[in-house]
């Protein structure tokens, strides 16, 4: 276990090597995703866990290769299930993209930046690597015995110094950007790359209900992701196609008076919610491929009472749950990014008819209004 700092940093440095089978302990530590886990450190275990966050900011390619080793037991399949469904939100978001009749050039465009992106599952390709990660180590953890003061010094040294091999050698590369414990997959086209964090999956679900539980909640938020990509292309380009861009303006101002009405709310927010309502098309129809091989009347043995279309609906609604007091509901409806819990379920979905068509919803009810938000 870990009883000092000594200790910790050797650790460390060797922990790309550690069978963790060996190690449960430390696995252990190594794994902790508490939410607020920097608040209430027993005394006992205070000095380490702060220094493994400390390191996990700074290195968190670390903390990924740790957790990837000591959690993951079905690695492959897990890899070739995530990566397939990556594919299918990319085709999607093109195929959804295009059906919108768009300008050609930005629609040509958006197509080309999509088709290029390199996958990243859970962890870079060159973590994998036993070669490229001794050459990590080593550049990072050399001195990690020496003194505190020379291993935190080395690790912002080789920060610096890999940032340039990766200038002059493209097979060593670090990518790793936002934190180690992100749900939500990111796209950046200037990396050329699309990102699905350890984060965002359960791990303990086989079966159809991994294929329903995900394909709901990392599938939505894939095709979000792409499309996010679209919106900011949009706005790159409106003096040059300003049309594109004043429809997702309108889009978003749609849906901002369609729920707050005259209130004040967040702009930031109203553009998250149009993103989701453009990616909703393509999120069900991965879903149907995921869940149900394109078939919409696949039944799941103890839910049998629910179609396709109606259990995506269903998940989508409960990867959403949130629970906070009035404050915070107030803080989030004025200034957050994303919109309150309620809106970011009922929102994109009371202006998607298929919601409307898979549950049956009167039409000019709340769920069915006879005028709708779209692009």
């Amino acid at each position: 276990n870990l009883l000092n700092y000594l200790g910790f940093r050797m650790y460390v440095r060797y922990a790309l090597f550690l069978n963790f089978q060996d190690f449960p302990e430390v696995a252990a530590i190594a794994g902790s995703r508490l939410p607020g886990w920097a608040d209430g450190d027993s005394k006992k275990d205070a000095a380490d866990l702060r220094c493994l966050r400390i390191l996990t900011q700074r290195m968190p390619e670390l903390y990924a290769y740790i957790y990837w080793n000591a959690f993951l037991r079905n690695r492959h399949q897990l890899t070739e299930s995530i990566e397939g469904m990556v594919e299918n939100a990319m085709n999607e978001a093109i195929h959804h993209i295009g059906h919108l009749n768009i300008t050609p050039q930005l629609t040509a465009k958006f197509r080309n930046d999509i088709f290029n992106l390199r996958k990243q599952i859970f962890i870079p390709q060159w973590l994998k690597r036993t070669r490229s990660r001794m050459d990590f180590s080593k550049l990072i953890f050399e001195s990690a015995e020496d003194s505190e003061l020379i291993s935190w010094n080395e690790i912002l040294e080789a920060q610096k110094g890999n940032a340039l091999r990766r200038l002059t050698h493209g097979s060593f590369k670090t990518l790793w950007k936002g934190s180690v414990f992100d749900e939500d997959p990111w796209c950046s086209v200037d990396e050329g790359i699309i990102v699905v964090p350890i984060a965002s999956v359960v791990t303990n679900q086989t079966g159809d209900a991994f294929q329903v539980h995900h394909s709901s909640r990392l599938g939505v938020r894939l095709v979000a992701a792409v499309m996010e990509h679209f919106t900011d292309m949009a706005f790159l380009h409106k003096s040059k196609l300003p049309a594109v861009h004043l429809r997702l303006e309108l889009l978003g101002n749609c849906l901002q008076r369609q729920y707050y009405r005259d209130r004040p709310s967040s702009e930031a927010a109203s553009h998250d919610d149009a993103i989701y309502l453009l990616a909703l098309p393509a999120a069900l129809r991965v879903f149907q491929q995921s869940v149900a091989g394109g078939s919409k009347n696949l039944r799941l043995p103890g839910v049998p009472g629910y179609n396709t279309d109606q259990l995506f609906f269903i998940e989508y609604a409960l990867g959403r749950c949130e629970g906070y007091d009035d404050a915070y509901f107030h803080q989030r409806m004025h200034h957050g990014v994303r919109s309150p819990a309620p809106f970011t379920v009922n929102g994109p979905l009371r202006n998607f008819r298929p919601f409307a068509e898979a549950f049956g919803c009167r039409r000019g009810s709340y769920m069915n209004p006879r005028r709708v938000c779209h692009l």
